[in-house]
């Protein structure tokens, strides 16, 4: 899943794999992910996302592949981006806790911006699991590339790390650019 600002086809793809349920992703997405959206909106990087739910075996929950699901529903509103955000906004301090339905599929969407008709849409489609076979292929998949840990970033398919605390735009171009 691309977010909605990827308009420089040349530019390099920057790959983010997560699990809504991470504690580690949602660090990560705090202190990058404006630096990620920053570069995606100016055209310097395509920003892409392969959303895992691994979390759910070991948290005995659904709660990720319903995130990753309905997250997958809001970019056919044109909405990951924002919908990802809050979902990451929103994650529970106690892992494990996860996310209840009507977070998912009511107010989530509606602070990422869905409302009105495309929100009775957005929910239709939730409730008859319209992306699932999508989401699980997208899971499947990144897990068959061998990318079992999360967050993991690529550059280009190349794996790549970040360890700046306080990243500015130039810092993630030289590491996106260097892989």
């Amino acid at each position: 899943m691309f977010s909605a600002d990827n308009t420089n086809n040349s530019a390099p793809v920057l790959t983010v794999v997560d699990d809504f349920q991470c504690p580690a992703c949602h660090q990560y997405e705090t202190v990058y992910g404006p630096v990620f959206e920053s570069l995606a909106k100016k055209g310097e990087i395509r920003l892409e996302y392969r959303t895992r739910y691994f979390l759910d075996i070991n948290l005995k929950n659904d709660s990720s592949v319903r995130a990753a699901r309905a997250a997958a529903i809001a970019d056919t509103f044109g909405k990951y981006q924002e919908y990802h955000d809050t979902v990451f906004s929103n994650q529970p301090s106690q892992e494990g806790v996860g996310y209840t339905d009507d977070q998912l599929r009511n107010s989530f969407p509606q602070a990422a911006g869905i409302t009105g008709d495309d929100l009775a849409k957005f929910q239709s489609s939730y409730d008859k699991g319209e992306m699932n076979a999508f989401v699980d292929a997208v899971d499947k998949n990144a897990s068959a590339d061998g990318y079992n840990s999360t967050p993991t970033f690529l550059s280009n398919d190349k794996q790549i790390k970040f360890t700046n605390s306080a990243p500015t735009e130039d810092y993630v171009m030289q590491i996106v650019k260097a892989a």
